[in-house]
């Protein structure tokens, strides 16, 4: 049986009676065609009963803009799903590009040193716009190409003003999380950050702060208190393990993430100690099985999700040339007080 043949524009507009320029307009859904909405139902009736199915490369050229938007993450290899945050990030940006009709593509840069890939990939028309991970600062994507009117969204931990942005104040949270834990008398706090400062302009500030948190309560940073993990569970079961080794061992741990929390617990209940009768663990991001674990979780609530959602609304609004509320958006986190910590009590 021979191949059936692909239903034309042309067919359409023969059926509803109009020309095949507006079964474009209609079809592609061009907001500034006058066309009546009992012609724009004819040509929709047309197209379902013929079973029409749009070329993409057409409705690009109609439209100006080729439907696609790229997240563009720094993360090496497999690094870039450990972490629960980019797919809660790219639930958020799917959801808002689809109502849009637009479709998302994901490319990974694994040195910091390639950030020119940005502007090859702006550049190139594949896509239209793109959202990427604050990793390198605003001198650095001007060199590599780009330009403060380029349909461009920054996302990540810190605001970068000259760029359309979407940012998440992690210090808040975190200072409130490390707060509670000295209201409750710990003066020996450990941290497990989730990777090294020179892969994270963010984390930077956030073990600043947490250096100088530490400093305003009057306790003492204790050597071997800060152990790098990577963002993986076996790493921080390593470094909790040599914090246990220390003479004088945290009475608390900060673990930078939440996968990295979970560690941290197995290593001390595989020690003979309890959490958070020997030392209270804290984590960061609300991971869902935060709230199933044993002990439950003290974390941080971060709402990514929301992230992704407001930088892909943002971008496709540059894309389209519409008008932005704001620059820049901040968002804020919320402590979670869960077992983990040794008490309920809410903040």
């Amino acid at each position: 049986m021979g191949r059936k043949s692909r239903v034309t524009s042309m067919q359409v507009a023969r059926h509803a009676g109009v020309s095949r320029t507006t079964v474009s307009l209609v079809l592609n859904n061009v907001e500034k065609a006058t066309i009546s909405n009992a012609t724009r139902q004819r040509v929709f009736e047309a197209a379902q009963e013929l079973g029409y199915v749009p070329d993409a490369s057409a409705r690009a050229l109609v439209q100006g803009y080729s439907r696609n938007i790229a997240l563009v993450i720094y993360q090496p290899g497999q690094q870039a799903f450990l972490d629960p945050y980019i797919p809660h990030v790219l639930t958020g940006i799917t959801e808002a590009a689809q109502e849009q009709g637009f479709r998302v593509t994901i490319e990974v840069i694994r040195e910091q040193k390639n950030v020119n890939q940005i502007s090859q990939l702006l550049r190139s028309g594949v896509v239209d716009g793109i959202i990427t991970e604050q990793m390198v600062g605003t001198d650095e994507l001007i060199d590599a190409g780009l330009r403060y009117d380029d349909p461009i969204v920054i996302s990540g931990e810190n605001p970068e003003y000259q760029f359309h942005s979407v940012w998440v104040n992690m210090i808040t949270g975190q200072r409130a999380l490390i707060q509670n834990l000295i209201d409750m008398g710990h003066d020996r706090i450990a941290c497990i950050p989730y990777t090294s400062p020179q892969k994270s302009r963010s984390l930077t500030n956030r073990l600043d702060d947490f250096s100088k948190q530490l400093a305003q309560a009057d306790i003492t940073q204790h050597e071997g208190y800060m152990v790098y993990g990577d963002y993986r569970i076996e790493t921080a079961y390593s470094a909790m393990q040599q914090l246990l080794k220390l003479d004088r061992p945290p009475t608390a741990v900060f673990a930078m993430n939440d996968s990295m929390a979970f560690g941290a617990i197995r290593a001390i209940y595989d020690a003979g100690l309890s959490v958070p009768g020997d030392i209270a663990v804290v984590g960061h991001d609300n991971h869902r099985n935060g709230a199933w674990s044993i002990p439950t979780l003290t974390t941080v609530s971060v709402p990514w999700s929301d992230l992704g959602s407001i930088a892909a609304s943002t971008l496709i609004k540059l894309i389209k040339g519409q008008q932005t509320p704001e620059r820049m958006v901040e968002l804020e986190t919320q402590v979670i007080v869960r077992e983990s910590c040794g008490t309920k009590q809410a903040l």
